[in-house]
């Protein structure tokens, strides 16, 4: 069972509280180098943390019984051999057997979420023939998708999953595809940067293309981070005058 640190150090913590209420000793003093599980034991800030409310309670108990208990935080405990030896033997913990001790169940949540997006990624990888995978092939934020401006937004979001009121406006109304005006071919979205009939828009608007003989792909217009601006492939789009029609 996966233990994130804060965790793990809680439960060194309580085991040494649990030998201080049962033994004889009457002052103690804990050293922990985590500054979170002190500052967390310490608090008088109520916590939803079941281990940390144990923590405090188990303080409070020995407390009550005049036992003198303090904690004390090592910012650094490299070099110091105690605390090594400590460190090897929790690594060697890897080895053991799963453990049944109970975990707040916000220790969960990061395994959790990174297991579904193995998964999601997984399933993603299987569709390469969908328009969006090209452009985007590992699963993650679109960075590039906080503008400002919803028209833009939604104009980007149309042309990477190449879905727009042109292309796909027939399958609405009942009427054959469309067409392309400039070559006759059937009209898509990647067809819009790939048609013939277009070329000089093409080498005004995208003129690194060919100046450094750059094969088209998506991924330079609609990309995480495009080689073609957006502000220019707006531009390119008003002038062939479909701007307004995706």
């Amino acid at each position: 069972m996966l233990l994130v640190f804060f965790t793990a150090e809680l439960y060194g913590v309580l085991s040494a509280l649990d030998y201080i209420i049962r033994s004889k000793v009457m002052k103690a003093v804990l050293f922990v180098d985590s500054h979170s599980v002190v500052t967390a034991a310490c608090s008088l800030n109520p916590t939803k943390n079941k281990l940390t409310q144990l923590v405090r309670a188990k303080v409070q108990l020995g407390l009550g019984d005049g036992k003198d208990i303090k904690f004390c935080w090592i910012p650094s405990h490299v070099g110091i051999a105690g605390n090594e030896a400590a460190d090897r033997l929790a690594a060697s913990s890897r080895n053991l057997l799963p453990s049944q001790a109970c975990i707040p169940y916000q220790d969960l949540a990061r395994p959790i979420r990174l297991a579904l997006l193995k998964l999601w990624q997984s399933e993603w990888d299987l569709a390469d023939n969908n328009k969006l995978h090209i452009i985007k092939p590992v699963i993650g934020t679109w960075e590039s998708s906080y503008n400002r401006s919803r028209f833009r937004e939604v104009l980007l979001c149309r042309l990477r999953i190449g879905h727009t009121f042109l292309t796909h406006r027939h399958l609405l109304v009942g009427e054959e595809p469309p067409v392309c005006e400039h070559c006759g071919d059937n009209l898509s979205v990647l067809h819009i940067f790939l048609c013939p009939g277009l070329l000089q828009q093409h080498k005004f608007f995208f003129p690194e293309l060919f100046k450094y003989c750059i094969p088209f792909h998506p991924t330079l217009f609609l990309g995480e981070q495009p080689l073609i601006s957006i502000d220019r492939l707006l531009a390119f789009l008003e002038n062939i005058a479909i701007l307004h029609k995706v």
